[in-house]
């Protein structure tokens, strides 16, 4: 799933956001060395709280938008929108991270894994998504990891930098899916 070029940023989010990427000043950095990436996964914990979605997205846009010499920038926004998470207030619009988004170039993939979600919460992420998925068998997400990477890849010269937001839970799957 991961090319030789490509480069992963890893953020967790619940009501902060934490960059977990980081070089030895403690920046945000990419990462394509597939040696270094997996300790990084393996180090993720899972922390039950709730989540500030729209914010959590706005600021990694932000972090994001400081990287100018990256041209293709694609966000995995992986999530289970517990239900309590819907009912948080988020201090940025859904609006104003697809806003940001668009100034900075970059595509927003979520994956929605879990069940309960409020209709107008669904509408809100669909809104800021270029293109979204939802289920609650878990089974289904790798597929949708596919379905990303083969729109990654469609672009022009091929060359994808994917960052994937890693609901910790579900390292397994990630792994699994980058390690090959």
């Amino acid at each position: 799933m991961m090319t030789i070029n490509d480069e992963i940023m890893i953020v967790t989010f619940n009501t902060d956001i934490n960059v977990v990427t980081i070089n030895e000043k403690n920046e945000p950095i990419f990462i394509s060395d597939k040696t270094k990436l997996f300790p990084v996964i393996d180090a993720i914990t899972y922390e039950e709280k709730n989540t500030t979605l729209f914010d959590s997205l706005y600021n990694t846009l932000e972090i994001f938008n400081s990287f100018h010499d990256i041209e293709n920038k694609n966000i995995v926004l992986f999530t289970d929108l517990a239900e309590t998470s819907q009912y948080i207030h988020n201090n940025h619009t859904p609006e104003q991270c697809k806003d940001l988004a668009h100034s900075g170039n970059i595509k927003i993939y979520p994956i929605v894994y879990g069940c309960n979600i409020d209709c107008t919460f669904r509408d809100k992420i669909e809104s800021l998504s270029t293109q979204s998925f939802y289920t609650d068998q878990f089974s289904e997400v790798r597929s949708f990891f596919y379905t990303i990477s083969s729109n990654i890849y469609v672009e022009k010269d091929l060359y994808g930098i994917t960052t994937f937001w890693v609901y910790p839970k579900q390292n397994e799957i990630f792994e699994e899916i980058t390690r090959q």
